[in-house]
């Protein structure tokens, strides 16, 4: 054999022995990326193989966000260290290699990196000593199904040119970590998808259960301050039970305060709608925030130009501004700035990417920001439970976060939070646009008396209620007749066919509800006016019997939230009667 052919055969040997090699590394790299579990371990594993496969004296990878055509810089290993980076500016993709590498979705090799790219951002790895010495570097994008995750750049300061092999294996090794990457991906998304779910039921299950306890306490509350307040007309002002009578009604008024909370974290309280511009709600209640904020506090108020219209109630939104307001304070105890900022936005599909439950639309903004102390994750995910807090013993209830939340969602809007510790909060909440012109608040007159000498028919299912609830006419000098549940109003109405004047009954009432029997009683007289009492909202006392073909709208009937006043029974009964005589044909 010549010396040709056998320095021929070694070279091939030789070649064969490398290819085989990387073979082995590239086995090695892909084990090591399908058991990968997160994306550090994949940066690692193609680390560890662009050592072993090419001259590498550091290396940047990047991950490409397409939609605003950037880099983020993830991973870096240089001088024998690897680093994490954080806080790392967003690079615009341009021109140049890494920007060429993007946009061919092929390797690009620099055989003087440093002379290349003089006019454009420079990554530096390795020595800086070394900048004016030829660097090679081969940038190769991680691409998957003609889609571009990322890049890998590596250098090399001693000068050694990269190959065909080399290019070679950094492709073959790039588009397996590409294939990683997306995988990791599709995991994280869907472990956040899930524990979205998770905590979407877990707050729904909760919401329930508050909603119910609150209901159920609501008929309690109300026997409670309406029998304290028929104690107190029959009591001297120097009489000695007076006072203890004071008590027992401030603690139910403190406890009938607690159940609304609930009831609007539960969604069950009652609304009303109507249309508003956000702007001059915020307006409307900021001399009173300032008082209650304190000078320490500076309030900055951005209010969105041209803001679009939205259905809300009014007080419940300025409930939210002035819960958020308060928690803001809270969280500066030595000061600091709060910023409450409107404005119009669209949410579009990548929105829904990221938030599955988003419903792509037009909305209104409302931002609330802090410079307070900030949340940790695990404070993050339980702040919008039911009497959770972080702060003291006496502190708080836990309910103003729960009750922002319920409203929120009573309102079809969204609530996300960003906070990190030491960083201060922010709150946004997105409200759903709405076509119309803006609404001005009804203006009623007040009735002379809250009494009177009609004849009203009282149906309510619970015994104590329906005491006091016949006391409370009968004091203010109305007839009652009583009934305990549909069936019987139904008869009792028959029974009095021209002389009930109004219907006062309760919504939820066993063998037939209030709704129901209104429907029978129409059928009778279709004249008598009608008022709904409930612990539950308006829109749920709808909504429930929309579900029934029932219009509760269409019946003209108004809705009296539990617990109620004397004083407020009093006067929406007078306001009904005083309608109803106001249009009926003269006689």
């Amino acid at each position: 054999m010549n010396t040709h052919s056998s320095t021929t055969q070694e070279a091939a040997t030789c070649a064969f022995n490398e290819y085989d090699r990387l073979l082995n590394r590239l086995a090695t790299l892909a084990q090591s990326l399908s058991s990968a579990r997160d994306l550090t371990a994949i940066y690692r594993a193609l680390c560890d193989f662009t050592i072993a496969s090419a001259p590498c004296s550091g290396l940047v990878i990047t991950i490409y966000h397409p939609d605003k055509d950037v880099r983020e810089g993830v991973y870096l290993w240089t001088d024998g260290e690897e680093v994490l980076p954080a806080d790392v500016p967003l690079i615009p993709v341009g021109a140049g290699l890494t920007g060429q590498a993007i946009r061919s979705q092929e390797i690009i090799v620099s055989d003087d990196y440093m002379k290349d790219q003089s006019t454009r951002p420079r990554v530096w790895v390795g020595s800086r000593d070394d900048n004016d010495l030829p660097r090679p570097a081969l940038i190769a994008p991680m691409t998957i199904m003609g889609r571009v995750v990322g890049t890998l750049e590596i250098q090399n300061i001693e000068g050694k040119l990269y190959t065909s092999e080399h290019v070679t294996a950094m492709k073959m090794a790039a588009n397996l970590a590409a294939s990683a990457i997306d995988n990791v991906r599709l995991l994280e998304h869907e472990r956040e998808q899930a524990f979205r779910l998770q905590q979407s039921q877990k707050m729904e299950a909760i919401g329930n259960l508050a909603g119910g306890v609150a209901h159920d306490f609501n008929n309690l509350l109300t026997v409670i301050l309406g029998n304290t307040e028929l104690a107190f007309d029959k009591l001297h002002e120097a009489d000695p039970l007076r006072p203890r009578l004071v008590e027992v009604d401030k603690a139910a008024k403190r406890a009938a305060v607690l159940t609304r909370q609930l009831l609007a974290f539960g969604r069950r309280q009652q609304m009303e709608r109507r249309n508003i511009k956000l702007n001059e709600v915020i307006a409307e209640i900021m001399k009173l925030l300032n008082r209650i904020i304190g000078a320490d506090v500076e309030v900055n108020v951005k209010a969105g130009s041209n803001l679009s219209t939205i259905s809300a109630d009014p007080a419940q939104i300025e409930q939210i501004v002035m819960n958020l307001a308060v928690n803001a304070r809270d969280a500066m105890p030595e000061g600091g700035q709060l910023t409450i900022e409107t404005s119009n936005v669209t949410l579009d599909q990548s929105h829904q990417r990221q938030y599955s439950y988003i419903q792509p639309g037009k909305y209104v903004e409302l931002q609330v920001s802090d410079t307070g102390t900030g949340m940790d994750e695990a404070t993050k995910a339980r702040i919008f439970e039911p009497f959770f807090t972080t702060k003291q013993v006496g502190k708080g209830t836990g309910l103003g976060l729960s009750m922002v939340y319920g409203i929120v969602k009573q309102h079809d809007g969204y609530i996300h939070v960003y906070s990190e510790p030491e960083n201060g909060t922010i709150f946004r909440i997105f409200l759903p646009i709405v076509e119309g012109a803006v609404e001005k608040d009804e203006v009623y007159a007040e009735p002379d008396t809250l009494g009177g000498t009609e004849t009203i028919l009282l149906a309510e299912d619970d015994e104590g209620l329906r005491r006091l609830a016949c006391d409370v006419l009968d004091h203010l000098g109305y007839s009652v007749l009583l009934a305990s549940n549909g069936e019987e109003t139904v008869q009792v109405f028959e029974q009095n066919r021209g002389r009930v004047d109004l219907l006062l009954l309760d919504v939820m009432m066993p063998q037939m509800g209030g709704p129901e029997a209104y429907e029978r009683i129409r059928r009778i007289d279709g004249e008598v006016p009608l008022i709904f009492m409930t612990g539950y909202s308006q829109d749920l006392v709808k909504s429930r019997f929309i579900k029934q073909n029932i219009d509760v709208g269409e019946m003209g009937a108004v809705i009296i939230q539990k617990p109620y006043s004397i004083e407020m029974l009093g006067r929406k009964i007078r306001e009904v009667l005083d309608a109803r005589s106001s249009v009926r044909p003269a006689e």
